[in-house]
Protein backbone atom coordinates (compact mmCIF):
# COMPACT_ATOMS: atom_id res chain seq x y z
CA UNK A 1 0.00 0.00 0.00
CA UNK A 2 0.93 3.45 -0.35
CA UNK A 3 2.99 5.16 2.69
CA UNK A 4 2.16 8.26 4.48
CA UNK A 5 6.12 9.56 2.93
CA UNK A 6 3.95 8.74 -0.71
CA UNK A 7 1.03 10.31 0.12
CA UNK A 8 2.48 13.68 1.10
CA UNK A 9 4.89 13.50 -2.15
CA UNK A 10 1.63 12.92 -4.29
CA UNK A 11 -0.22 15.95 -2.45
CA UNK A 12 2.82 18.45 -3.32
CA UNK A 13 3.42 17.19 -7.01
CA UNK A 14 -0.40 17.60 -7.79
CA UNK A 15 -0.13 20.85 -5.97
CA UNK A 16 2.55 21.90 -8.70
CA UNK A 17 0.62 20.77 -11.69
CA UNK A 18 -2.93 21.93 -10.75
CA UNK A 19 -0.51 25.67 -10.28
CA UNK A 20 1.42 24.86 -14.03
CA UNK A 21 -2.52 23.96 -15.23
CA UNK A 22 -3.89 27.17 -13.90
CA UNK A 23 -1.18 29.31 -15.14
CA UNK A 24 -1.18 28.11 -18.71
CA UNK A 25 -4.69 28.29 -18.37
CA UNK A 26 -4.53 32.14 -17.80
CA UNK A 27 -1.71 32.43 -19.93
CA UNK A 28 -3.89 31.29 -23.07
CA UNK A 29 -7.32 33.18 -22.02
CA UNK A 30 -5.52 36.23 -22.12
CA UNK A 31 -2.93 35.72 -24.80
CA UNK A 32 0.07 35.80 -22.64
CA UNK A 33 3.42 33.99 -22.80
CA UNK A 34 4.37 31.53 -19.84
CA UNK A 35 7.86 32.76 -18.72
CA UNK A 36 9.68 29.95 -16.97
CA UNK A 37 11.64 30.68 -13.85
CA UNK A 38 13.98 27.64 -13.56
CA UNK A 39 17.49 28.61 -13.35
CA UNK A 40 20.68 25.90 -14.39
CA UNK A 41 21.61 25.25 -10.75
CA UNK A 42 18.38 24.07 -9.77
CA UNK A 43 17.88 22.03 -13.04
CA UNK A 44 21.51 20.08 -12.15
CA UNK A 45 20.53 19.39 -8.66
CA UNK A 46 16.73 18.48 -9.20
CA UNK A 47 15.22 21.27 -7.41
CA UNK A 48 12.05 21.42 -9.59
CA UNK A 49 8.84 19.48 -9.95
CA UNK A 50 9.54 17.10 -13.39
CA UNK A 51 6.66 18.28 -15.39
CA UNK A 52 5.42 21.13 -13.46
CA UNK A 53 5.81 24.83 -13.96
CA UNK A 54 9.52 24.95 -13.55
CA UNK A 55 9.62 21.90 -16.10
CA UNK A 56 6.96 23.57 -18.76
CA UNK A 57 8.49 24.05 -22.26
CA UNK A 58 7.61 27.43 -22.62
CA UNK A 59 10.19 30.50 -22.43
CA UNK A 60 12.93 30.06 -20.48
CA UNK A 61 15.10 32.93 -20.36
CA UNK A 62 17.47 32.25 -17.42
CA UNK A 63 17.44 28.36 -17.85
CA UNK A 64 21.25 28.59 -18.59
CA UNK A 65 22.54 30.71 -15.69
CA UNK A 66 23.51 29.78 -12.97
CA UNK A 67 21.96 31.04 -9.48
CA UNK A 68 24.39 33.25 -8.37
CA UNK A 69 24.58 34.51 -12.36
CA UNK A 70 20.86 35.03 -12.02
CA UNK A 71 21.10 37.20 -8.62
CA UNK A 72 23.84 39.43 -10.18
CA UNK A 73 21.52 39.80 -13.19
CA UNK A 74 18.66 40.76 -10.98
CA UNK A 75 20.91 43.50 -9.79
CA UNK A 76 21.27 45.55 -12.56
CA UNK A 77 17.45 45.37 -13.84
CA UNK A 78 14.49 46.91 -12.50
CA UNK A 79 13.39 44.03 -10.28
CA UNK A 80 11.21 44.82 -7.18
CA UNK A 81 14.39 44.65 -4.34
CA UNK A 82 12.14 42.20 -2.08
CA UNK A 83 11.61 40.17 -4.67
CA UNK A 84 15.56 39.64 -5.17
CA UNK A 85 16.29 38.88 -2.06
CA UNK A 86 13.21 36.47 -1.67
CA UNK A 87 14.78 32.89 -0.15
CA UNK A 88 14.27 30.58 -2.54
CA UNK A 89 11.70 28.06 -2.07
CA UNK A 90 9.30 25.13 -3.54
CA UNK A 91 6.42 27.31 -2.53
CA UNK A 92 4.76 24.41 -1.22
CA UNK A 93 5.47 24.98 2.98
CA UNK A 94 8.20 23.00 3.18
CA UNK A 95 10.66 25.66 3.35
CA UNK A 96 14.09 27.20 1.89
CA UNK A 97 16.41 25.40 -0.17
CA UNK A 98 18.56 26.19 2.99
CA UNK A 99 15.85 24.35 5.58
CA UNK A 100 15.91 21.38 3.51
CA UNK A 101 19.15 20.39 3.25
CA UNK A 102 20.50 22.28 -0.33
CA UNK A 103 23.94 24.19 0.39
CA UNK A 104 24.19 27.50 -0.44
CA UNK A 105 23.87 28.33 -4.54
CA UNK A 106 27.68 29.46 -4.50
CA UNK A 107 28.92 26.83 -3.43
CA UNK A 108 26.57 24.56 -5.66
CA UNK A 109 27.58 26.66 -8.64
CA UNK A 110 31.14 26.44 -8.02
CA UNK A 111 31.30 22.65 -7.57
CA UNK A 112 28.67 22.37 -10.81
CA UNK A 113 30.98 24.43 -12.52
CA UNK A 114 34.50 23.24 -11.99
CA UNK A 115 33.03 19.69 -12.32
CA UNK A 116 30.35 19.60 -15.35
CA UNK A 117 32.18 22.38 -17.55
CA UNK A 118 35.98 22.10 -16.71
CA UNK A 119 36.22 18.75 -15.78
CA UNK A 120 37.90 19.08 -12.35
CA UNK A 121 38.08 16.48 -9.45
CA UNK A 122 36.37 16.69 -6.53
CA UNK A 123 39.42 16.87 -4.11
CA UNK A 124 40.52 19.97 -6.60
CA UNK A 125 37.04 21.50 -6.71
CA UNK A 126 37.26 21.29 -2.94
CA UNK A 127 40.82 22.92 -2.82
CA UNK A 128 40.66 25.41 -5.32
CA UNK A 129 37.01 26.40 -4.09
CA UNK A 130 38.34 25.99 -0.47
CA UNK A 131 34.75 24.19 0.12
CA UNK A 132 34.96 20.78 2.28
CA UNK A 133 34.89 17.33 0.20
CA UNK A 134 32.24 16.17 1.55
CA UNK A 135 29.90 18.98 0.52
CA UNK A 136 31.49 18.84 -2.99
CA UNK A 137 30.68 15.07 -2.79
CA UNK A 138 26.94 16.38 -1.99
CA UNK A 139 26.70 18.48 -4.75
CA UNK A 140 27.61 15.75 -6.72
CA UNK A 141 25.70 13.01 -5.65
CA UNK A 142 22.65 15.69 -6.42
CA UNK A 143 23.34 16.35 -9.60
CA UNK A 144 23.98 12.27 -10.72
CA UNK A 145 20.54 11.33 -8.59
CA UNK A 146 18.22 14.09 -10.23
CA UNK A 147 19.82 12.59 -13.89
CA UNK A 148 16.23 10.97 -14.96
CA UNK A 149 14.69 14.35 -14.34
CA UNK A 150 17.01 16.14 -17.00
CA UNK A 151 16.58 13.12 -19.58
CA UNK A 152 12.74 11.92 -19.24
CA UNK A 153 12.55 8.79 -18.42
CA UNK A 154 14.41 6.91 -15.12
CA UNK A 155 17.50 5.27 -16.36
CA UNK A 156 20.45 4.35 -14.32
CA UNK A 157 22.68 5.10 -17.65
CA UNK A 158 25.49 6.68 -16.00
CA UNK A 159 24.92 5.60 -12.38
CA UNK A 160 22.88 3.34 -10.27
CA UNK A 161 20.31 5.30 -8.63
CA UNK A 162 19.74 2.99 -5.37
CA UNK A 163 23.24 2.21 -5.16
CA UNK A 164 24.13 5.70 -4.64
CA UNK A 165 21.39 6.16 -2.05
CA UNK A 166 22.64 3.14 -0.01
CA UNK A 167 26.71 3.43 -0.09
CA UNK A 168 28.51 5.85 1.65
CA UNK A 169 29.09 9.35 -0.21
CA UNK A 170 33.54 8.37 -1.12
CA UNK A 171 32.44 4.97 -2.68
CA UNK A 172 30.24 6.61 -4.76
CA UNK A 173 32.52 9.19 -6.17
CA UNK A 174 36.22 9.34 -6.61
CA UNK A 175 36.87 12.21 -5.49
CA UNK A 176 40.86 12.03 -7.03
CA UNK A 177 39.36 11.79 -10.95
CA UNK A 178 37.81 14.19 -13.15
CA UNK A 179 34.27 14.08 -14.42
CA UNK A 180 34.53 11.40 -16.95
CA UNK A 181 31.00 12.87 -18.44
CA UNK A 182 32.40 16.57 -18.99
CA UNK A 183 29.18 18.83 -20.04
CA UNK A 184 29.79 19.16 -24.17
CA UNK A 185 29.87 23.10 -24.17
Amino acid sequence: GETLVDRAYSSIVAQHYFREAMAKTTAVRHNLTLVCCANLTECLVGWYTKGGLDDTEEVKPIADLYKTQVRALAKHIPIVESVQNRQPSSDMGIGTDEDIGLPDYLTMDLVLKGYLELGMAPKLISKEANIPIWEVVDVILKYRRSEHMRNGAFTTKDTDYFNLRTQSYFNCVDINQPNPIKKQG
